[in-house]
């Protein structure tokens, strides 16, 4: 009897999960979803496109990321109580998160990116003390940032940038100890920069840039050991830059321009990682850094234009690789740095296939953004497959981002600039990439690539390093950086949006514009790390002549 009653308990609880997620679909407009493949049929739920079930039928994640849903979360949708992954990013969603979601106290990440959620901070995710992963940037949540935040203590990732927040930064925030990516930027936040964030010392990306900050920045880097990216522009920052900044072993994009600091670190340039320096637009009144001298900086990118810099009539020769030259300021009677418009083009291959005319050939593409664990695993599979189909398929690799016009690519990416950066220098390696034969196959790009995830937290202060290894050019991946490298970003995203990919999540990888592969927070695709799923979808995919007989064992 006891069995039985176990029994009719979980099939009402089955159907409930059914008719919760048919409310969640009629709520989000589902008959207008990109794919709604087996929703509101009589197909097992389980099956239905997006979701995940346990052994006891019961919803486990939701991954629906850039699928043109819109409407609202229904008021119930909390009560899918069991999920511990949520993904709809990259929607039209808009309102409020409905307050039932206190019941998800499973979730471990919330992936909302790119939505038009709006109304306060939805602090009741506190109640799932495992969520680690909170993607919440590019929507219109308003109000402060509550203390209560504190309690979310198991948090790596909050990215909250893009909304309308406001009020001062907590304090308590700094109880986030585990934090590796605080994204703030983009919001109304006023007051100070709180000297407790000091404790967050795993962090690899701080980005505060674009808000209403004021006072001086507190000395809180000494044991940020992991930062690479470090946004504060746009700010009203004001006082000295701290030495300390350039003490960080990992720091390879530093923005800082657009606030009132009078005075920047002389050792600035003797960093062994700082691949970025945007200091434009301040009050920097002292001579400039001796340190950014070229024989000796690893600085790739200097941009200190628009400060009454002190030169003494004249820029130090070994400072002029960034373009800058020092005169006269009939405004202010000062003489200043600016930077050049940079007017030497260099010749790249720009949209031409990187192999000979062969309509046959297996087209793979990809999209990624370069700090992701997942797209590395993935290549290292995708790059090692067998020599005996090498004929049959040509790779082309594209990058992920989000337009942001705040910052100085234009572009946005989860892990901060520095993986903006990456992603820039990767698509240049592939762009500036010349055969020795015309008609070639591409392939210095993808040693580029494995040195650059061999060390993916050093990206992209390896460049060089990484370049040299796969013997490009490094001239005209600096230029390509500088000349087109945004421009690349955009292009690459702009074909991830259209109707043959709509691809937006790191990796994701098609087989002649067929979906075959994508991680997200369910969990691993078939053929990530799998080679022999992977021969075999490009043999499966080749309907050109002389198939190789490699294909018949795969």
């Amino acid at each position: 009897m006891e069995f039985i009653i176990l029994l009719l308990i979980h099939f009402c609880l089955s159907i409930n999960q059914k008719d919760l997620l048919l409310s969640f679909y009629t709520a989000t407009e589902g008959e207008k979803w990109f794919d709604h493949s087996g929703w509101a049929t009589e197909e097992d739920y389980c099956t239905w496109k997006g979701i995940t079930c346990d052994e006891n039928k019961f919803v486990t994640g939701i991954a629906l990321q850039g699928n043109n849903l819109g409407g609202t979360l229904p008021s119930n949708f909390g009560y899918l109580s069991s999920i511990s992954s949520l993904d709809l990013s990259h929607n039209h969603i808009s309102g409020p998160l409905p307050i039932s979601m206190v019941n998800m106290k499973s979730l471990a990440a919330i992936g909302l990116r790119q939505n038009n959620f709006s109304g306060p901070f939805p602090l009741h995710l506190r109640e799932a003390k495992n969520l680690m992963f909170a993607h919440l940037d590019f929507n219109n949540f308003e109000g402060p940032l509550p203390e209560g935040i504190l309690h979310m203590k198991q948090l790596k990732v909050l990215g909250l940038t893009n909304n309308k927040l406001k009020g001062p930064i907590p304090a308590t925030i700094s109880e986030l100890t585990g934090l590796t990516v605080l994204g703030l930027g983009g919001n109304e936040l006023t007051g100070k920069i709180p000297i407790q964030l000091r404790r967050l010392t795993q962090l690899v990306s701080l980005d505060l840039s674009n808000n209403k900050l004021s006072g001086t920045i507190p000395d809180i880097f000494k044991s940020m050991h992991n930062l690479a990216d470090l946004s504060l522009f746009s700010n009203q920052l004001e006082g000295e830059i701290p030495e300390s900044i350039t003490n960080l072993p990992k720091l390879s994009v530093l923005s800082v321009n657009d606030n009132k600091f009078t005075k920047i670190p002389s050792t600035i340039g003797a960093s062994k990682s700082l691949f970025l320096i945007d200091a434009k637009n301040n009050k920097i009144d002292i001579e400039p850094p001796q340190s950014l001298r070229d024989d000796k900086t690893s600085v790739v990118i200097a941009d200190l234009s628009g400060n009454p810099w002190k030169c003494n009539g004249q820029l130090d020769e070994h400072l002029k690789w960034t373009g800058a030259e020092c005169h006269n300021n009939a405004q202010n009677g000062k003489i200043r740095m600016e930077t050049k418009n940079v007017t030497e083009k260099i010749h790249v291959t720009r949209n031409v296939s990187s192999v000979k005319n062969d309509d046959a050939k297996v087209q793979v593409e990809y999209w990624g953004i370069t700090k992701c664990p997942d797209l590395i695993k993935m290549e290292n599979t995708l790059f090692d497959l067998s020599p005996e189909i090498q004929d049959i398929y040509e790779i082309r690799p594209y990058m992920l981002s989000l337009p942001a016009p705040a910052y100085r690519t234009k572009r946005w990416s989860m892990h901060g600039q520095s993986e903006v950066y990456g992603n820039i220098l990767y698509l240049c390696a592939y762009e500036t990439e010349e055969p020795e034969n015309p008609g070639d196959p591409k392939t210095k790009w993808k040693e580029f690539a494995k040195c650059e995830g061999e060390k993916k937290d050093e990206i992209p202060s390896r460049a060089k390093e990484c370049t040299e290894k796969a013997a490009l050019d490094w001239d005209k991946m600096k230029k390509c950086v500088v000349e087109r490298g945004a421009t690349l970003l955009e292009e690459s995203q702009n074909k991830a949006d259209t109707a043959d990919y709509h691809a937006v999540w790191s990796p994701t990888l098609y087989f002649d514009k067929n979906f075959k592969c994508l991680y997200d927070f369910k969990g691993m695709c078939d053929c990530q790390d799998n080679k022999n799923m992977m021969e075999k979808h490009i043999c499966d995919s080749y309907k050109g002549e002389n198939k190789p007989a490699y294909c018949n064992n795969v």
